[in-house]
């Protein structure tokens, strides 16, 4: 992440400096401003009137004590172009102004199939059962119909152990694996 800077108090009392160089960003990239102040709390002010096919953003006060980043998102489908950010200070009576180029960057056809390939082939986990699963359930299950049959209660509580012991294994074998 490439930071901006943007300097006040440095000079004088509510100075401010800017970058007179346009500023360069990419598509979907945010641009980045570090403000530090040199001297007392200040109030900053951004706005971006022209800014609307580029950002959502449009304006904005901030209070800058001594130094912090200020986030300006560009859209992910912004077409190139420029835009001006005023940046006031002062209540007012220092002004400056930022031009910035957004910019969509090129991107090589054959870089891109090259990147594509560097990726693993995604293969199918296997999901077969275990087969002491299908013996849990089958025994399981005949054992819950033999209860309704006969009512001992050995039988209910058996058939109830094994099915539960035949999740927990099924269970157990797709998180290994």
């Amino acid at each position: 992440m490439e930071a901006n800077e943007i300097y006040l108090n440095r000079k004088r009392i509510n100075s401010l400096e800017v970058p007179r160089d346009p500023l360069q960003v990419g598509v979907g990239r945010p641009l980045t401003f570090r403000l530090i102040n040199y001297g007392a709390p200040v109030h900053l002010s951004f706005s971006a009137v022209d800014a609307g096919q580029f950002t959502e953003f449009t304006h904005q006060n901030i209070f800058v004590r001594d130094e912090m980043i200020f986030d300006l998102p560009i859209r992910e489908d912004a077409y190139p172009g420029t835009f001006s950010i005023n940046v006031v200070t002062g209540y007012g009576t220092v002004r400056d102004t930022i031009e910035v180029q957004v910019i969509r960057p090129k991107v090589v056809k054959e870089v891109a199939e090259r990147q594509r390939t560097q990726y693993p082939v995604y293969v199918e986990p296997e999901t077969s059962t275990p087969p002491v699963v299908q013996i849990f359930a089958i025994v399981g299950l005949f054992l819950y119909l033999l209860w309704w049959y006969v009512r001992v209660d050995l039988l209910n509580f058996t058939a109830f152990v094994l099915l539960f012991a035949g999740i927990l294994v099924q269970w157990y074998s797709h998180r290994q694996g």
